[in-house]
């Protein structure tokens, strides 16, 4: 019922808000359910316990301040972890809740913005990858030494032909090109970036050791994960399983459901839709088992334990989480 407000708040906004007002609509989703998923399920409190244990170095995770701009990192870790502060960057030691992902997952304009404490006051923050155009230099300053990174983009895509005739894109399909622009491509961009910068420190190592610019760098192992099917294509199958009022939207905003796949991608959260995403990400985390032991669990002098070997999701909420609740539970019962 409160999804169905929502979205006739939006179209009355959209409407009718210059002659009676308009600012009542705050997100087209209500992220309450998802809320209520992560309160029951994720234990926030163990996060603490595992650091204690050695279990976890730190858990960092991102959000945009909407009054600022500015992009924030919130840690919980080890007594005397790194903090910096950059242009726009600002890091807060803090104890991580469900408040900190529902912020870091809130998409503009889908999700409402979310109150957070700061050490000035409180704020409302959104999506994390709107202003982190590098997710992986938040680790790598934290002392990682390996990268695991969860993308939800198939790879498959950068070899398929484009069609030789084009038409003019419709509304939707325009908007679902920014969504994967701020969300998705920054993954992939930093990773080829990592993998440019291993091969120079490779190169200089051998012609230059010693030197001092190379001393003050070092190499970082990653292991990307993405899925083997295009997961647009996978929404669009699902299109019918979405509120009868998202469809309306979506539907007025684009010619067909093609054109509107990769927006509808971000808009489903039915169970046959998510249940879909996470029996692809056990299917694909189950086809590399045998990588991702030998990258997480092995290290250079032999030992099983890898305590600094980070992890790093991005993209459209529920899908890089199933990927890699898959891919831990995959390699737990092989162990």
């Amino acid at each position: 019922m409160s999804q169905a407000r929502n979205s006739l708040t939006w179209i009355l906004d959209l409407s009718f808000g210059g002659v009676l007002g308009g600012g009542h609509a705050h997100s087209l989703l209500d992220a309450t359910p998802l809320r209520h998923f992560l309160t029951e399920h994720l234990q926030c409190e163990r996060i603490q316990d595992n650091i204690k244990r050695g279990h976890l170095y730190a858990l960092a995770i991102s959000a945009t301040n909407y009054t600022s701009g500015k992009s924030y990192l919130f840690i919980q870790g080890l007594k005397g972890h790194p903090m910096w502060n950059r242009s726009r960057r600002v890091t807060v030691a803090t104890k991580i809740t469900v408040d900190h992902v529902c912020a870091s997952a809130a998409i503009p304009l889908i999700f409402q913005p979310v109150r957070l404490k700061t050490p000035q006051g409180t704020a409302f923050f959104g999506d994390g990858c709107v202003r982190l155009q590098q997710p992986l230099s938040p680790i790598i300053r934290l002392g990682a030494e390996r990268v695991f990174a969860i993308g939800v983009r198939c790879d498959n895509l950068e070899h398929q032909a484009e069609p030789v005739d084009q038409r003019d894109p419709s509304l939707a399909q325009v908007m679902g090109v920014l969504f994967n622009v701020m969300f998705l491509d920054h993954l992939a961009t930093d990773i080829e970036h990592l993998e440019r910068l291993n091969q120079l420190l490779g190169s200089c190592q051998v012609s230059q050791a010693g030197s001092e610019g190379c001393e003050k760098m070092r190499p970082l192992a990653s292991f990307l994960i993405t899925p083997s099917v295009d997961l647009s294509q996978l929404a669009e199958q699902h299109q019918r399983d979405m509120p009868y009022l998202i469809q309306y939207f979506v539907n007025s905003l684009g010619r067909d459901a093609a054109s509107c796949a990769d927006l509808m991608s971000y808009l489903l959260f039915t169970s046959a839709y998510t249940s879909a995403l996470t029996e692809i990400g056990y299917n694909d985390a189950s086809q590399r088992i045998d990588e991702i032991e030998s990258f997480l669990y092995s290290s250079d002098d032999g030992a099983t334990e890898n305590p600094r070997a980070s992890a790093v999701g991005t993209g459209k909420p529920g899908q890089a989480s199933s990927l890699a609740k898959r891919a831990s539970n995959s390699v737990r019962s092989r162990g």
